[in-house]
Protein backbone atom coordinates (compact mmCIF):
# COMPACT_ATOMS: atom_id res chain seq x y z
CA UNK A 1 0.00 0.00 0.00
CA UNK A 2 1.54 3.43 -0.93
CA UNK A 3 0.33 6.77 -0.89
CA UNK A 4 0.90 10.52 0.51
CA UNK A 5 2.41 10.64 4.10
CA UNK A 6 1.27 14.48 5.96
CA UNK A 7 4.57 14.79 8.43
CA UNK A 8 3.88 17.03 11.48
CA UNK A 9 6.46 19.92 11.48
CA UNK A 10 7.11 19.46 7.24
CA UNK A 11 6.51 21.90 4.70
CA UNK A 12 5.87 19.17 2.00
CA UNK A 13 4.23 15.61 2.45
CA UNK A 14 6.86 12.84 2.04
CA UNK A 15 6.16 9.59 0.06
CA UNK A 16 5.73 6.96 2.03
CA UNK A 17 5.26 3.37 2.02
CA UNK A 18 3.08 1.69 3.85
CA UNK A 19 3.89 -2.13 5.30
CA UNK A 20 3.10 -4.81 8.18
CA UNK A 21 5.41 -4.86 11.07
CA UNK A 22 4.91 -8.83 11.26
CA UNK A 23 2.96 -11.31 9.77
CA UNK A 24 0.46 -11.70 12.91
CA UNK A 25 0.54 -8.19 14.28
CA UNK A 26 -1.98 -5.14 14.06
CA UNK A 27 -1.38 -3.98 11.28
CA UNK A 28 1.33 -0.74 11.85
CA UNK A 29 2.68 1.68 9.00
CA UNK A 30 6.38 1.91 8.87
CA UNK A 31 7.67 4.04 5.87
CA UNK A 32 10.39 6.47 5.02
CA UNK A 33 9.65 10.38 4.17
CA UNK A 34 11.71 11.07 1.28
CA UNK A 35 12.22 14.79 2.25
CA UNK A 36 12.85 15.77 5.53
CA UNK A 37 13.84 14.58 8.45
CA UNK A 38 11.22 15.46 11.03
CA UNK A 39 8.94 13.51 8.27
CA UNK A 40 11.13 10.24 9.37
CA UNK A 41 11.01 11.29 13.24
CA UNK A 42 7.56 11.93 13.14
CA UNK A 43 6.50 8.38 11.01
CA UNK A 44 8.49 6.46 13.74
CA UNK A 45 6.88 7.83 16.70
CA UNK A 46 3.52 7.39 15.48
CA UNK A 47 4.36 3.78 14.58
CA UNK A 48 5.76 3.41 18.00
CA UNK A 49 2.06 4.90 20.04
CA UNK A 50 0.58 2.46 18.20
CA UNK A 51 2.49 -0.52 19.08
CA UNK A 52 2.38 0.28 22.85
CA UNK A 53 -1.54 0.10 22.28
CA UNK A 54 -1.48 -3.84 21.49
CA UNK A 55 -2.51 -5.89 23.98
CA UNK A 56 0.60 -6.93 26.18
CA UNK A 57 0.31 -10.54 25.19
CA UNK A 58 0.92 -9.40 21.20
CA UNK A 59 3.71 -7.31 22.32
CA UNK A 60 5.43 -10.52 23.90
CA UNK A 61 4.70 -12.35 20.82
CA UNK A 62 5.84 -9.52 18.41
CA UNK A 63 9.26 -9.82 20.85
CA UNK A 64 9.58 -13.31 20.89
CA UNK A 65 9.04 -13.27 16.93
CA UNK A 66 11.43 -10.30 16.38
CA UNK A 67 14.22 -12.13 18.32
CA UNK A 68 13.62 -15.84 18.85
CA UNK A 69 13.38 -15.16 22.58
CA UNK A 70 11.33 -13.03 25.17
CA UNK A 71 14.17 -10.16 26.13
CA UNK A 72 12.23 -7.60 28.12
CA UNK A 73 10.35 -8.41 31.40
CA UNK A 74 6.45 -7.85 31.28
CA UNK A 75 4.01 -8.03 34.00
CA UNK A 76 2.83 -11.98 34.59
CA UNK A 77 -0.48 -12.00 33.12
CA UNK A 78 1.26 -11.02 29.86
CA UNK A 79 2.57 -14.16 29.73
CA UNK A 80 -0.53 -15.89 30.06
CA UNK A 81 -2.16 -14.04 27.40
CA UNK A 82 0.46 -14.60 25.13
CA UNK A 83 0.46 -17.93 25.77
CA UNK A 84 -2.99 -18.04 24.82
CA UNK A 85 -2.43 -15.75 21.40
CA UNK A 86 0.68 -18.31 19.92
CA UNK A 87 -0.61 -18.49 16.07
CA UNK A 88 -0.83 -21.85 14.47
CA UNK A 89 1.92 -21.03 12.71
CA UNK A 90 4.90 -23.10 12.03
CA UNK A 91 7.08 -20.12 12.87
CA UNK A 92 5.99 -20.32 16.31
CA UNK A 93 6.49 -24.15 16.71
CA UNK A 94 9.30 -22.94 19.92
CA UNK A 95 7.47 -19.89 21.10
CA UNK A 96 4.96 -22.22 24.13
CA UNK A 97 8.34 -23.35 25.70
CA UNK A 98 10.20 -20.08 25.12
CA UNK A 99 7.70 -18.18 26.52
CA UNK A 100 6.43 -20.66 29.63
CA UNK A 101 10.68 -20.90 30.04
CA UNK A 102 10.35 -16.94 30.23
CA UNK A 103 7.54 -16.75 32.91
CA UNK A 104 9.49 -19.15 35.34
CA UNK A 105 12.06 -16.24 35.50
CA UNK A 106 9.47 -13.78 35.30
CA UNK A 107 7.95 -14.91 38.43
CA UNK A 108 11.12 -14.50 40.11
CA UNK A 109 11.85 -10.88 38.51
CA UNK A 110 14.41 -11.74 35.86
CA UNK A 111 15.17 -12.16 32.52
CA UNK A 112 17.09 -15.22 31.37
CA UNK A 113 18.08 -15.83 27.44
CA UNK A 114 18.91 -19.98 27.26
CA UNK A 115 21.42 -20.25 24.50
CA UNK A 116 22.59 -22.33 22.14
CA UNK A 117 23.78 -25.33 24.53
CA UNK A 118 27.05 -26.69 22.35
CA UNK A 119 29.32 -25.64 19.40
CA UNK A 120 29.85 -29.24 18.65
CA UNK A 121 27.63 -32.56 18.64
CA UNK A 122 27.69 -35.77 17.79
CA UNK A 123 24.36 -37.79 18.39
CA UNK A 124 22.99 -41.04 17.73
CA UNK A 125 19.43 -41.76 16.60
CA UNK A 126 16.27 -42.49 19.01
CA UNK A 127 13.25 -44.09 17.86
CA UNK A 128 10.49 -41.63 19.12
CA UNK A 129 7.07 -43.25 20.05
CA UNK A 130 3.91 -40.97 19.40
CA UNK A 131 4.12 -37.34 18.96
CA UNK A 132 5.58 -34.40 22.17
CA UNK A 133 4.81 -34.94 25.30
CA UNK A 134 2.59 -32.01 26.64
CA UNK A 135 3.80 -29.88 27.70
CA UNK A 136 6.99 -29.18 27.27
CA UNK A 137 8.20 -26.21 30.13
CA UNK A 138 11.26 -26.56 31.65
CA UNK A 139 9.20 -27.59 34.76
CA UNK A 140 6.97 -30.26 33.14
CA UNK A 141 9.86 -31.79 31.67
CA UNK A 142 12.01 -32.07 35.11
CA UNK A 143 9.05 -33.63 36.31
CA UNK A 144 8.92 -36.58 33.98
CA UNK A 145 12.95 -37.24 34.11
CA UNK A 146 12.13 -37.21 37.82
CA UNK A 147 9.34 -40.05 37.60
CA UNK A 148 10.09 -44.05 38.86
CA UNK A 149 9.46 -44.38 34.97
CA UNK A 150 12.57 -43.31 33.99
CA UNK A 151 14.91 -44.30 36.66
CA UNK A 152 16.65 -46.53 33.55
CA UNK A 153 17.89 -42.68 32.06
CA UNK A 154 19.08 -41.77 35.18
CA UNK A 155 21.11 -44.44 35.94
CA UNK A 156 22.50 -44.32 32.11
CA UNK A 157 23.28 -40.28 33.01
CA UNK A 158 25.33 -41.25 36.28
CA UNK A 159 27.25 -43.40 34.15
CA UNK A 160 28.47 -41.40 30.94
CA UNK A 161 28.19 -38.35 33.59
CA UNK A 162 28.85 -38.88 36.64
CA UNK A 163 30.14 -35.29 37.69
CA UNK A 164 27.62 -33.47 36.19
CA UNK A 165 26.23 -30.76 38.37
CA UNK A 166 24.07 -28.28 35.76
CA UNK A 167 21.90 -28.93 33.24
CA UNK A 168 19.91 -27.12 30.51
CA UNK A 169 16.50 -28.10 30.13
CA UNK A 170 14.20 -26.89 26.86
CA UNK A 171 11.98 -28.28 24.21
CA UNK A 172 13.87 -29.06 21.14
CA UNK A 173 13.21 -26.16 18.41
CA UNK A 174 12.11 -27.15 14.92
CA UNK A 175 15.29 -25.91 13.70
CA UNK A 176 18.91 -26.60 14.14
CA UNK A 177 20.69 -30.22 15.03
CA UNK A 178 17.44 -31.61 17.08
CA UNK A 179 14.56 -30.71 14.65
CA UNK A 180 13.87 -34.09 14.05
CA UNK A 181 12.68 -34.73 17.69
CA UNK A 182 11.05 -30.79 17.51
CA UNK A 183 8.78 -29.94 20.43
CA UNK A 184 10.51 -32.73 22.95
CA UNK A 185 11.99 -32.51 25.77
CA UNK A 186 15.71 -31.98 25.70
CA UNK A 187 17.63 -32.35 28.70
CA UNK A 188 21.78 -31.69 28.80
CA UNK A 189 23.79 -32.28 31.87
CA UNK A 190 26.95 -30.59 31.95
CA UNK A 191 30.14 -31.53 33.28
CA UNK A 192 32.59 -28.87 33.84
CA UNK A 193 35.76 -28.64 31.73
CA UNK A 194 39.23 -27.55 32.43
CA UNK A 195 37.84 -24.00 31.31
CA UNK A 196 34.38 -22.78 30.27
CA UNK A 197 34.96 -23.28 26.67
CA UNK A 198 35.85 -27.00 27.12
CA UNK A 199 32.88 -28.20 29.02
CA UNK A 200 30.72 -31.39 28.12
CA UNK A 201 27.40 -32.62 28.14
CA UNK A 202 25.01 -35.59 27.55
CA UNK A 203 22.11 -34.78 26.09
CA UNK A 204 19.08 -36.75 26.80
CA UNK A 205 15.34 -36.67 24.26
CA UNK A 206 12.09 -37.73 25.50
CA UNK A 207 11.44 -40.48 23.43
CA UNK A 208 7.78 -41.07 24.73
CA UNK A 209 5.97 -39.83 27.56
CA UNK A 210 8.29 -40.09 30.71
CA UNK A 211 10.85 -42.22 28.91
CA UNK A 212 14.14 -40.41 28.08
CA UNK A 213 17.09 -41.82 25.98
CA UNK A 214 20.81 -40.53 25.38
CA UNK A 215 20.69 -39.00 21.89
CA UNK A 216 23.88 -37.32 21.86
CA UNK A 217 27.43 -35.96 23.50
CA UNK A 218 27.90 -32.39 22.84
CA UNK A 219 30.70 -30.19 23.79
CA UNK A 220 31.88 -26.22 24.20
CA UNK A 221 31.08 -23.71 26.33
CA UNK A 222 27.36 -23.97 27.90
CA UNK A 223 25.46 -20.74 29.42
CA UNK A 224 21.67 -19.85 31.31
CA UNK A 225 22.01 -22.96 33.15
CA UNK A 226 18.27 -23.60 34.29
CA UNK A 227 18.26 -26.37 36.56
CA UNK A 228 20.97 -28.49 39.07
CA UNK A 229 21.28 -32.14 39.55
CA UNK A 230 20.56 -33.72 43.00
CA UNK A 231 21.10 -37.49 44.12
CA UNK A 232 20.49 -39.80 41.97
CA UNK A 233 20.22 -37.57 38.86
CA UNK A 234 17.18 -36.12 39.78
CA UNK A 235 16.83 -32.77 38.66
CA UNK A 236 15.69 -29.46 40.18
CA UNK A 237 14.60 -25.89 39.34
CA UNK A 238 17.51 -23.22 39.26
Amino acid sequence: MAGEFACRGCRTSGNFEGVYLRRHAAPVFVGTCETLAPCRDNAASIAARVQTRLPCGKRLIEDWYQHGRVTRLYPLPCYTDALGRIPLDIDYSNARSDIEFALHWARRGRVVVLRSPAATIAGVSVITIGSPSKPASPGACIERWNAPANVSARRNAQQRTPHARRAIVTAASASGYFREVAGRCLISLISDGTRPSAETAAVFVEKSYGQFAFTADAAGRFTRTNATLGRGDHLHVR
